[in-house]
């Protein structure tokens, strides 16, 4: 929701506007517990602990995992361009 609003209102005003969403970012301070620790924070702190690492489904899915410091790059690179949308 929050995408295609900043895509509405950059039409009705002539903004440029572009919308970066991030899935999975880990690295250094990420968060390793609590209802919305990262989840590459918890698998690291349940492997530091020796305990078993947390599977929902039939462990047969995939993620993708995004090191900070390359989502930083990102939102650097969107910032300087002139691609809008």
């Amino acid at each position: 929701m929050g995408k295609e609003l900043v895509l509405h209102w950059g039409r009705v005003y002539d903004l440029p506007v572009i919308s970066l969403r991030f899935f999975n970012v880990y690295g250094p301070r990420a968060r390793t517990s609590g209802t919305y620790g990262a989840v590459f924070g918890v698998f690291l702190a349940q492997l530091l602990a020796d305990k078993p690492l947390t599977i929902v489904g039939d462990g047969n899915q995939t993620r993708d995992f995004t090191f900070v410091s390359d989502a930083v790059d990102a939102l650097v690179t969107a910032a300087s361009s002139t691609l809008t949308g």
